[in-house]
């Protein structure tokens, strides 16, 4: 019996812009199995089998420099909002 897939997401969130979320990185796989998984985010789309390279990709999406351009545009334009009164 085929059960389809989970998707996992992490999302930043911004309240600053009026809780305006930004998904960063999509974690999906099967739901009788954790891998093979695909990760999806800034600059990558690839499928990994085990944890070790779940973990290695996980980590270099979250430190690539798309991600930190995406993070520091976000924050300028949360800086930029004028304080609530």
């Amino acid at each position: 019996m085929l059960l389809g897939n989970i998707q996992h997401a992490l999302y930043v969130l911004v309240p600053a812009l009026g809780a305006f979320r930004y998904k960063l990185l999509t974690i999906t796989h099967k739901v009788q199995e954790l891998y093979p998984a695909r990760v999806t985010g800034p600059g990558v789309n690839e499928e990994v089998q085990d944890a070790e390279q779940f973990k290695e990709k996980v980590r270099e999406t979250l430190s690539s420099p798309e991600t930190l351009q995406i993070i520091q545009s976000l924050l300028a334009q949360s800086e930029a909002v004028p304080a609530a009164a």
